[in-house]
């Protein structure tokens, strides 16, 4: 879960979505948060699905409502994860399938730069300082909705 994303995320960012994250069906138990790289703040998101098979399932829900309101294009290969990027609306996806976790880039203006905080996420290679939001940019106001990542002890 939580624990998955990369460290260096605005706190007041993360959210969980149980089911139907970004109105793809299925890609459930869905953590995001938004990252401040390089002057560009991105969201990014990361699932755990139940198995291999079920996230394979998921990614090609989402690369064909991808398709069905805008491009979609598949991407070498990183290790073991497949990716597409898909822009849809004036707004860039960059998503991967590795195994049970999906994972990516969402709503972003920058094509390059969800591409390669993805591509970094997946080599390894990917270091973030801790989180500054972007000059000018608002403060985000903390999710109400947002679930604790891990049970507090001593919670009924």
């Amino acid at each position: 879960g939580l624990k998955r994303l990369p460290a260096g995320f605005d706190p007041a960012s993360v959210s969980f979505t149980l089911a139907d994250a970004f109105g793809i069906p299925g890609l459930g138990n869905a953590y995001s948060a938004d990252y401040a790289v390089d002057g560009v703040t991105q969201k990014f998101f990361i699932s755990a699905q139940s198995d291999a098979a079920a996230a394979a399932k998921v990614y090609a829900a989402f690369e064909s409502f991808a398709k069905q309101f805008g491009t979609a294009t598949d991407l070498d290969p990183i290790g073991e994860a497949k990716r597409f990027e898909a822009e849809s609306f004036g707004q860039w996806k960059s998503v991967y399938l590795r195994g049970a976790e999906i994972g990516g880039i969402v709503d972003s203006d920058h094509r390059e730069a969800s591409g390669k905080f993805v591509k970094d996420y997946l080599d390894g290679t990917l270091k973030l300082p801790p989180f500054k939001a972007a000059p000018g940019a608002a403060p985000a106001a903390p999710k109400t909705d947002a679930m604790p990542a891990e049970p507090v002890e001593g919670a009924n």
